[in-house]
């Protein structure tokens, strides 16, 4: 003789009771049947003692194991009893779908299914509604290290997904559907800082989340030989080399300045987070012959000579005689010379 399973109500769960049945009846239950059901008795056990995590495991097991409508349901129960509603939900509605694809007389019990349907009703009145802005779209979004589950394409539910990490969201208005309670929303997208936001939304409510990434900048690394020339970007003064500037991501003009060599200019482009360093080597500035002061200065000191030069060559060496020095009126004449 071996036990079979009938079924009564305890703590909001349906759990087994074992009976007698005859050797030839047990036969007829594969070995992945009879693990099923040690898992469902071993759940309800733990029901029986209030133990719902335990019971949920158990529970989980054999509806992995075998699918049905009374596991599902305890499932749901224990979900229910953890606070998790958004999965209680879910599994209360798989409850009733497997029920109904049950074969004749082995759906839910009509109590059963008139709970679960109150159940729903209640539950959709304790979720949380959040109405979420996501800019840009596209960023790799999870709320407490577990994907959305997306019903469609401006609705998700939280929760519902197994631990492991983000996924890209394709919208950038969506609606999302979680327990009351505390939760983070991450947010990441390559070239744009990391968002974090924590969140506690109460039973029932609707709210509003803004989740809005900024692009990083990029760094520019400016060096110069030699060291210590003035270091321009974008036509500013920032400092002299080396020196460590924060720009935006995009193009940029860097120039590199010092008195005696002739000026570093480049143009870069950077992008979001990308570091980029730059090393100017000045040469020293050639300047002309004719630009040098000296070469004027002395230009003019030999023009200058090469005229005293000339009038001494052409000036005559004889004193020219001087006029008698006439008296006037007195009719003096002086000769010159006395």
């Amino acid at each position: 003789m071996v036990t079979k399973l009938t079924l009564r109500c305890c703590s909001g769960c349906v759990i087994a009771v074992a009976s007698m049945v005859t050797p030839a009846q047990a036969e007829d239950a594969d070995v992945t049947t009879a693990e099923a059901r040690r898992a469902f008795v071993e759940g309800a056990r733990h029901v029986e003692e209030a133990r719902w995590a335990e019971a949920l495991d158990r529970f989980e097991e054999s509806a992995r194991l075998r699918p049905h409508a009374v596991t599902s349901y305890n499932v749901a129960a224990c979900h229910r009893a953890l606070g998790a509603y958004t999965q209680a939900r879910r599994r209360y509605a798989e409850a009733l779908r497997l029920s109904d694809a049950e074969p004749a007389g082995a759906p839910l019990p009509a109590p059963v299914r008139s709970e679960i349907e109150g159940l729903l009703g209640q539950l959709d009145g304790v979720v949380a509604h959040v109405d979420v802005t996501l800019t840009p779209a596209h960023a790799l979004l999870s709320v407490d290290g577990r994907p959305l589950l997306f019903e469609s394409e401006h609705s998700a539910v939280a929760g519902l997904r197994n631990p492991g990490g983000a996924e890209p969201v394709a919208v950038e208005h969506f609606s999302v559907e979680l327990d009351p309670g505390v939760h983070t929303f991450t947010v990441r997208r390559e070239g744009y800082a990391d968002v974090v936001s924590t969140i506690s939304p109460g039973p029932g409510s609707r709210s509003k989340l803004a989740l809005h990434l900024d692009r990083l900048p990029s760094t520019l690394h400016i060096a110069s030989l030699p060291t210590e020339s003035v270091v321009r970007v974008d036509g500013l003064d920032v400092g002299t080399s080396p020196i460590t500037v924060t720009r935006p991501a995009g193009t940029h003009r860097v120039a590199i300045l010092r008195p005696g060599f002739t000026p570093y200019d480049v143009q870069v482009s950077t992008h979001p987070g990308e570091a980029l360093r730059i090393t100017g080597k000045l040469s020293p500035e050639v300047i002309p012959l004719t630009k040098r002061w000296w070469f004027w200065a002395g230009l003019s000191a030999a023009v200058i000579g090469a005229g005293f030069v000339t009038y001494a060559v052409v000036r005559s060496t004889e004193t020219p005689a001087q006029a008698p020095f006439d008296g006037g009126t007195l009719g003096w004449t002086v000769p010159a010379g006395r």
